[in-house]
């Protein structure tokens, strides 16, 4: 929120929102916003009115103060990348393999891989 300290002199709140999915570009990102969370930022004195606004946009808050936005900014970009390069390549070795269709094939599995990932190497249920 720093780059927005000229503008703090002038009276004005610094907030972020930055919700956690790919967009699309579509109608598709609507009904996706309402699965995702929302990483917000905001002075203490905001952070209730940015969370309300997570939320009516359809997304679950989750605050990260200022000094832990770097480390949330780089676990985004970890996922991001390497499902991104990993499924890529995988993909490119099924067709290489002769698979017409990559993407279907892989997807159940890799869908299966995250969820279990999640459930034992996490700790979380799914």
């Amino acid at each position: 929120l720093d780059v927005l300290n000229r503008a703090k002199k002038q009276g004005v709140i610094p907030i972020s929102l930055y919700p956690l999915m790919e967009f699309t570009g579509t109608s598709l990102d609507f009904r996706k916003l309402q699965e995702s969370w929302c990483v917000v930022s905001a002075p203490p004195v905001a952070e209730p009115i940015v969370s309300a606004l997570a939320v009516e946009m359809g997304m679950e808050p989750v605050t990260v103060d200022e000094e832990g936005r770097a480390h949330a900014a780089s676990a985004i970009a970890l996922a991001t990348s390497f499902f991104q390069t990993t499924i890529q390549e995988s993909a490119d070795r099924m067709k290489q393999a002769g698979v017409k269709e990559p993407g279907r094939v892989l997807h159940p599995l890799v869908l299966s891989l995250l969820e279990n990932a999640f459930r034992t190497s996490l700790g979380e249920q799914t």
